[in-house]
C-alpha cells in the first residue's frame, strides 16, 4: 500500500471520527431544519390563504416562504459537518455558501421591510403607506439585492487544503475544507467582504432598533392616553350620575311645590273649552281635543309634549345613531390593538434574529481570524457558533404562534385532525 492510500484511509477514519465528534453540532442543525420547515409551512398557510390579504401578511408570508426554502437548504450544513475534512467538491463549496449567505441576507432585509410596514403603520398613519403592490416589489428588489452580495461567494469561498494529526499512526496527514480561500493575495479581498457582511448587518439591526424605537414610543404613548380617557370617562360618569340624582330631586320637589300651589289659588274652579269641562291637572285631554294638533303626531309624557314625526332623522333616533359610532369606535380600536400586537411580535422576532447571528459574528470575524491550529477551527463549539444563524429562519413562526391566538387556533386544529385521521 503507498502513501497516498495510506493516507486516504486515513484521512476516512480521522473523519468517521469527526462525525461522532460531530454529533451535537449534527443534531443541532437537523432539529433547527426540521423546526423550520414544519413552522413555515403552517406560516404560509395561515397568513398566505387564512388571513386577509394585508400589506403586513404578505410580508409574513414572503418572509415564511424564504425561511422555508433557507431552511431546506440548510440540509448542506449536515453535509459539510459529515465531510468536514474530507470535501474535495470546490464548486458544491461555493454554492452551498453562495445558496445559504442570498436566503439568509434577503430574510433580513425582508425583515426590514416589515419594520418599515409597522412604522408607517403605527407612527405615519395619515402619510404614505406599503400597499400589496410596493411590498411585492420591494421583495424582489431586496432578493435581488442580497443575490448581488452573496456573488461574491464564488470568488473568496475555495477547498483549503489543512494538516491533520492521525492518532493513531502520529502522522500528519493531508485533509480538506471548505472555507475562505488562504490565498495570499486575497486576504485583504476577504477581510474587506467579511467587514461589507458585517457593515451591511450593522445598517439592517440599526435601522430596525431605531424604528421600532418609534413604535414601542408610539405604542407607548398610545397606551398613556387610552388610561387617561378612561380615567376621564369613569369621572365623567360619576359627576353624570351625581347630577342627574341632583337634578331628579329638585324637579320632585319644585313639582310638588308648583302642584300645591296652584291648587290653593285656583281651588273649586275650573277650566272650560268648547263647552267641556276639563281639569287643570289633566292637560292631555286638552291636546286629545284639539284637532289641528292631532296631524302632528304629539306624544306626551308627563307634561312635556314631544314632536314624534317633525324631528329630523339624526335626532329622531340618538340611541341607534350613539350606538353606531360606538360600534365604529370599537372596531377602529380593535384594528388599532391587532396593528400594535403585531409591532411587538415583530420586534421580538428582531430581537431573536440579531441574538441569532452575535456568535456567528464573534466567531468569524474574532475567533476564527486569530486561530492559528486547526483543530481549534474544528472543535464542534466552533462548528455550533458557526451555524447560530439558523435560528433566524426557523424561529419566527413560534414567536408569531406566542402573539397570535388565531395563528395557534389554526395550528392546533390542524394537528387534531391529522391525529383524528390516524385512527
Amino acid at each position: 500500500m503507498d502513501s497516498s492510500e495510506e493516507n486516504a484511509l486515513l484521512l476516512e477514519d480521522l473523519n468517521d471520527q469527526k462525525i461522532r465528534e460531530y454529533a451535537p453540532a449534527i443534531a443541532y442543525s437537523a432539529f433547527v431544519m426540521i423546526l423550520g420547515i414544519f413552522g413555515n409551512i403552517f406560516s404560509i398557510i395561515y397568513y398566505g390563504f387564512k388571513s386577509t390579504k394585508t400589506t403586513t401578511n404578505n410580508l409574513i408570508t414572503y418572509l415564511a416562504v424564504t425561511d422555508f426554502v433557507t431552511c431546506i437548504v440548510f440540509c448542506d450544513e449536515i453535509i459539510e459537518l459529515c465531510f468536514t475534512i474530507t470535501f474535495k467538491d470546490v464548486i458544491g463549496c461555493k454554492f452551498m455558501y453562495f445558496t445559504n449567505h442570498t436566503l439568509v441576507v434577503g430574510s433580513a432585509f425582508i425583515l426590514t421591510l416589515i419594520s418599515v410596514d409597522r412604522f408607517r403603520k403605527i407612527c405615519r398613519r395619515q402619510s404614505w403607506q406599503l400597499t400589496v403592490l410596493t411590498a411585492r416589489i420591494c421583495v424582489g428588489v431586496l432578493l435581488f439585492l442580497s443575490f448581488l452580495l452573496s456573488v461574491r461567494d464564488f470568488v473568496i469561498l475555495d477547498v483549503v487544503q489543512v494538516n491533520l494529526t492521525s492518532p493513531a499512526q502520529n502522522k500528519s496527514i493531508p485533509g480538506y475544507y471548505c472555507t475562505h480561500t488562504r490565498d495570499g493575495d486575497m486576504k485583504t479581498t476577504v477581510t474587506a467582504f467579511q467587514l461589507i457582511d458585517l457593515a451591511t448587518f450593522i445598517i439592517v439591526i440599526t435601522t430596525m432598533v431605531v424604528l421600532y424605537s418609534f413604535v414601542a414610543r408610539e405604542i407607548w404613548i398610545q397606551r398613556k392616553r387610552k388610561e387617561s380617557h378612561m380615567l376621564l370617562v369613569a369621572a365623567k360618569s360619576s359627576v353624570t350620575e351625581s347630577e342627574s340624582t341632583d337634578v331628579k330631586g329638585f324637579h320632585k320637589i319644585s313639582a310638588e311645590d308648583t302642584g300645591s300651589s296652584v291648587l290653593n289659588e285656583n281651588t273649586d274652579q275650573n277650566v272650560s273649552h268648547s263647552d267641556t269641562k276639563v281639569d287643570i291637572n289633566t292637560p292631555q285631554l286638552i291636546f286629545s281635543q284639539l284637532p289641528e294638533q292631532k296631524e302632528k303626531c304629539f306624544t306626551v309624557e308627563g307634561n312635556i309634549p314631544k314632536i314624534g314625526d317633525d324631528q329630523s332623522p339624526a335626532t329622531r333616533n340618538p340611541t341607534e345613531n350613539n350606538r353606531e359610532h360606538k360600534e365604529h369606535n370599537s372596531k377602529r380600536k380593535h384594528a388599532d390593538a391587532i396593528e400594535r400586537k403585531i409591532a411587538v411580535m415583530m420586534i421580538v422576532i428582531t430581537g431573536a434574529s440579531v441574538l441569532s447571528f452575535v456568535p456567528y459574528f464573534i466567531v468569524n470575524l474574532g475567533v476564527k481570524r486569530k486561530s492559528n491550529t486547526p483543530e481549534q477551527e474544528f472543535s464542534v463549539g466552533m462548528q455550533i457558533a458557526l451555524r447560530s444563524f439558523m435560528l433566524n429562519n426557523a424561529v419566527n413562526p413560534y414567536i408569531m404562534g406566542l402573539f397570535n391566538t388565531q395563528f395557534r387556533r389554526f395550528v392546533k386544529d390542524i394537528i387534531c385532525k391529522c391525529q383524528c385521521l390516524r385512527k
